[in-house]
């Protein structure tokens, strides 16, 4: 993968239970090469055509859709 663009950079707030907010980058990529592999932060990673994800984790599909151009 490639970053090509910086779509967005939102904020998260913290949760009530801790006191640490977030900035999630979001970056717009190409593949370039290569074959995915997981990390120590990761079971298992894949490529999933936005089009077929039936149930997204909180707001993440508006992510997708910045991402796209949606």
């Amino acid at each position: 993968m490639r970053p090509t663009d910086l779509v967005a950079a939102p904020y998260i707030d913290a949760p009530a239970y801790g006191p640490h907010g977030a900035v999630t980058l979001l970056y717009r990529c190409v593949v370039v090469d290569g074959e995915l592999r997981p990390s120590h932060e990761s079971v298992r990673v894949a490529y999933r055509d936005p089009e077929t994800v039936d149930s997204w984790f909180g707001d993440h599909a508006s992510y997708v859709e910045r991402a796209v151009g949606r």
